[in-house]
């Protein structure tokens, strides 16, 4: 999957820091409000049929210190998430579709203090 492409456009939309705010696969403990991206638990499936077409899922998790504050930031991300029509990931890739599959769902607070909200993202591109 290609999570710092992703994370590159979420600082682009205003959502966070790439390495401040916005991590990919592990987000340090210390970071009280951020982001993380994950790859879905089975990977990217491969298109033999279409060559250099990917379409595949990844989940974000939103951390917040706050209940409102947390959720207002997983909708932010999901709002930036959610469109139609070819957009550029950097030089490398090609986004045609984005689609949250669901509202931010919120887990009870972590043992760390935190509030978390998930989200599962399906996403189709090429490489550009």
């Amino acid at each position: 999957m290609m999570l710092s492409a992703i994370a590159d456009f979420l600082q682009l939309k205003g959502c966070g820091t790439v390495s401040q705010t916005i991590f990919e696969y592990e987000m340090p403990s210390v970071c009280k409000d951020g982001v993380l991206l994950l790859d879905n638990y089975y990977g990217t499936p491969k298109n033999h049929e279409l060559p250099g077409y990917r379409a595949s899922e990844f989940r974000v998790v939103v951390r917040g210190t706050e209940m409102l504050k947390g959720k207002a930031l997983a909708m932010k991300v999901s709002d930036a998430l959610e469109f139609q029509g070819e957009t550029p990931f950097g030089a490398q890739y090609l986004v045609k579709q984005s689609l949250p599959e669901n509202e931010p769902r919120v887990y009870k607070r972590s043992a760390g203090g935190y509030w978390e909200f998930e989200i599962d993202v399906l996403m189709w591109w090429v490489d550009a």
